[in-house]
């Protein structure tokens, strides 16, 4: 679904309708956002799916706990994938690479952090990709 703004707004840009960018920017982002809700119930639902698709219930409580760290990550790759792909469509790719980078960085500390010192595990682990995705949004 997304995907399309990497076409569209390269089509957009190569004719010179720059308006449109902002426009496919726009909508897809709404679109993502909306997907991501339908998306959010699996998550939030992810335990009993699992154990109802043969799983064990050890793993489906440890898999949904992970899961639920993972709400927030939707909605920031929701918001980020049109940006680049947006940017991209552009040839403004160097800012998103530097910020990557940069935010590479802060995951690997949080995350040691999160798991090993504050004990928080699988939710830790979790949470901290959902804050690093949004420190990419907000960058």
């Amino acid at each position: 679904m997304g995907s399309a703004v990497e076409t569209l707004c390269g089509q957009a840009f190569g004719a010179k309708k720059y308006d449109m960018l902002g426009i496919y920017l726009q909508r897809s982002t709404v679109l993502l956002t909306i997907a991501g809700l339908t998306l959010t119930l699996l998550y939030i639902f992810s335990k009993p799916l699992l154990i109802f698709l043969g799983e064990s219930p050890e793993i489906a409580s440890a898999a949904s706990f992970f899961v639920y760290g993972l709400i927030p990550q939707i909605f920031a790759y929701a918001v980020n994938f049109p940006i680049q792909k947006f940017l991209q469509a552009q040839s403004i790719v160097a800012p998103s690479a530097y910020i990557s980078t940069a935010t590479l960085f802060i995951h690997v500390i949080l995350s040691y952090v999160a798991v090993y010192k504050f004990g928080l595990g699988l939710l830790g682990a979790s949470s901290v990709l959902s804050f690093s995705w949004w420190i990419i949004v907000i960058a």
